[in-house]
């Protein structure tokens, strides 16, 4: 299945709408102002939240956790120190999913047990954010269409990093 991923450009805080290919809002993602652990929410339109993800402080590199509704740790998401690519280790119980990006930073795909089990292209000259993302592992969606938005973040905080100095 087919979803696009597009930020809201004129908001305080990080908000995403997640569509599918028929342009109906199915997910929405928030961030909280000001946070220190970078808050990330993934809810259904009808604000039930899925997920969230909260950042670890005073890392080498960007690690995020994520939890379900309930408070529980579902999964564990770490940058890999990489020089030409984006690269990420996500631990989701037992099983190592590998998020690999080309070297712009524009093309990624999750990879579970040697397989594809999605692919994501970074639109190129968007106002705001915006990915599409072919899912082929339907099982775990909404956590793929996530770490879309985790990666996001990371990606845009070395941007922003890279710009200051």
């Amino acid at each position: 299945m087919r979803y696009y991923i597009k930020q809201k450009v004129f908001s305080l805080k990080a908000k995403f709408d997640v569509t599918d290919e028929h342009e109906n809002v199915q997910y929405r993602v928030e961030g909280q102002m000001f946070s220190l652990k970078n808050r990330l929410t993934l809810q259904t339109i009808e604000e039930q939240t899925l997920f969230y993800a909260e950042k670890k402080i005073f890392t080498f590199l960007p690690e995020y956790f994520i939890y379900n509704s309930e408070g529980i740790q579902v999964a564990r998401v770490k940058r890999r120190f990489t020089f030409f690519k984006v690269q990420f280790y996500v631990f989701e119980g037992n099983n190592e999913i590998a998020v690999d990006g080309d070297f712009t930073g524009h093309n990624f795909s999750i990879m579970k047990n040697g397989s594809m089990a999605a692919s994501i292209l970074k639109k190129w000259f968007t106002f705001g954010d915006s990915y599409e993302i072919d899912v082929m592992d339907d099982q775990f969606t909404t956590l793929y269409l996530f770490l879309v938005i985790i990666v996001d973040q990371v990606a845009e905080a070395a941007r922003r990093n890279a710009n200051s100095n």
